[in-house]
């Protein structure tokens, strides 16, 4: 009875233990850099340009070189 209730009991440490490694292995993302993975040939419009581009709406814009590091620092810094 005893090693019944042992047994029990590590299947479900040892499921919900290779569902965290599942997910941590199986989530990633890929960081695409908008300003240094640029467009080149027919594909590159300058309006779209990151670099160059401000909104007129909002008035934000353009990217700088930093923009990514600057983002997670001020994830880091900010944390939701």
């Amino acid at each position: 009875m005893i090693f019944n209730i042992i047994y029990i009991a590590m299947a479900i440490i040892s499921i919900h233990w290779l569902s965290d490694i599942c997910y941590h292995a199986c989530n990633f993302s890929d960081v695409i850099d908008v300003v240094k993975d640029q467009l080149y040939g027919a594909d590159y419009v300058r309006e779209e340009d990151p670099k160059v581009y401000v909104s007129q709406k909002t008035g934000r814009g353009p990217l700088s070189d930093t923009w990514l590091d600057d983002y997670w620092y001020e994830c880091k810094v900010w944390p939701s």
